[in-house]
């Protein structure tokens, strides 16, 4: 017969045991499983991708590659860019400009793909790092790292038997023990839920920052293609900051992560679990803060359109002026001419 009180608390108990798993697999995963890799890379730049099976390949698709489908695809809008440029710059009598016209019609195509390569270094780089971070100070590696933020929550990570552990002694896993305790039990379970949200959290924004990168990555053309003409410049100043900002995002959040570990000194039970919370929101919000913040930094060519337009104006104002100048000093002279001859 099912008994509400004793039941009900065990199954709260399960429920905490299994947030704590999740929450641990969560974060062993955010810094691991989001790394660059051939198997992501290969969506941009093309190769064979397999398809794995209980240790077999299955099938193998030779994926072309989105970022050569789009290159093609906007060549035209280069074409377009590079006569833009060549218009205005022959109107405004800028022989600069016909040399970026010129520059961007021959090297667009090949700039594209070294910087592809560069991004390629870049990422893999700085995902070494942030794994470097983790472990630093430790002596087995990142798993010892991420156990010691598991560790703000009064878990541990048992390494021989593979399971979390919920340490009694703080207060909030006690309470999920004591016999006849249904409500305290029931705050421990709330606690484990909001912890085992901030990891979700955690991974998935590291996973979006991926594919972030992924996604910018195959629309760079666009960005590359913007440098030819001098109105549209700042659509590439807006990509590499959006794009740095990406890219530091992870070895910040390990940064911040580090920093929680030693936070964690200054409390006790609860303040430490909220200090542990906070540290993995604060570090899984790193892509959604310096992305938007190296953008802004890096986009001071924002109004180039209109600077572009204003230079076209007053150059073609002036002209204007100086030619009708030039036709009322004519007309003048020759009205001169007509009275002195009468």
């Amino acid at each position: 017969m099912f008994d509400w009180g004793e039941d009900f608390q065990q199954l709260l108990h399960d429920g905490i045991r299994g947030f704590a798993e999740a929450s641990w697999g969560f974060i062993q995963d955010a810094f691991a499983a989001s790394n660059l890799d051939d198997h992501w890379w290969a969506s941009v730049v093309g190769g064979d991708i397999e398809t794995v099976v209980n240790g077999e390949v299955v099938s193998t698709i030779s994926h072309p590659g989105m970022l050569n489908v789009v290159v093609v695809a906007l060549i035209p809008l280069l074409i377009i860019f590079v006569v833009l440029q060549v218009i205005m710059s022959m109107i405004r009598g800028s022989v600069a400009g016909l040399m970026r016209a010129m520059a961007m019609a021959v090297f667009a195509l090949p700039a594209t793909y070294i910087v592809t390569g560069l991004i390629w270094l870049i990422i893999t780089g700085l995902d070494d790092v942030s794994l470097w971070i983790l472990q630093t100070g430790t002596e087995n590696g990142s798993d010892e790292a991420m156990a010691g933020l598991l560790a703000l929550f009064g878990m541990t990570w048992d390494a021989t038997t593979q399971e979390v552990l919920l340490d009694e002694n703080y207060m909030q896993w006690q309470w999920a023990v004591q016999d006849g305790e249904v409500g305290r039990s029931l705050v421990s379970f709330v606690l484990g839920l909001i912890i085992w949200l901030a990891c979700l959290l955690l991974i998935l924004m590291m996973v979006f920052r991926l594919i972030a990168i992924l996604i910018l990555t195959v629309f760079m053309p666009a960005a590359m293609f913007a440098v030819s003409f001098e109105g549209s410049k700042a659509i590439f100043s807006r990509w590499t900051g959006v794009m740095l900002g990406l890219a530091l995002a992870k070895p910040m959040a390990a940064v911040v992560i580090k920093l929680g570990l030693v936070l964690s000194s200054l409390g006790g039970n609860w303040i430490e679990s909220a200090i542990g919370i906070v540290i993995i929101v604060v570090a899984a919000a790193m892509p959604l803060v310096l992305a938007p913040l190296f953008a802004a930094v890096t986009g001071g060519g924002s109004t180039s359109v209109d600077q572009a337009g204003a230079g076209m104006g007053r150059s073609g104002g002036g002209r204007l002026e100086r030619g009708a100048g030039r036709t009322s000093r004519s007309v003048s002279h020759s009205a001169k001419r007509l009275v002195t001859r009468r």
